[in-house]
């Protein structure tokens, strides 16, 4: 992926995306209503998570060159600073 320290298909990733999306909205529905207990729910984020980052991780790889540890960091603090914008807009009304 970025670093290049796993290789991970990027057709495998593209398809796992849409299918990671399609699972959290169905177990959405499935505890709609109840309170989700147990490990299912932070399991099904962190592998959300993984296969999310690792298409960010692909798509950043093959944009930089050089070193890629300033430019992700870059975009870390904007996607944080993003949400914290968003955040700070929805509790101050």
């Amino acid at each position: 992926m970025a670093l290049g320290l796993l290789a991970v298909p990027s057709a495998l990733v593209e398809f796992l995306i849409p299918c990671t999306i399609v699972v959290a909205a169905i177990e959405n529905l499935w505890s709609r209503g109840t309170r989700p207990a147990g490990w299912q729910r932070p399991a099904l984020a962190g592998l959300f998570g993984l296969v999310h980052g690792a298409g960010f991780a692909t798509t950043l790889g093959q944009l930089f060159d050089g070193g890629i540890a300033l430019p992700l960091l870059g975009f870390n603090i904007g996607i944080e600073l993003g949400q914290a914008v968003i955040l700070a807009t929805i509790v101050s009304v």
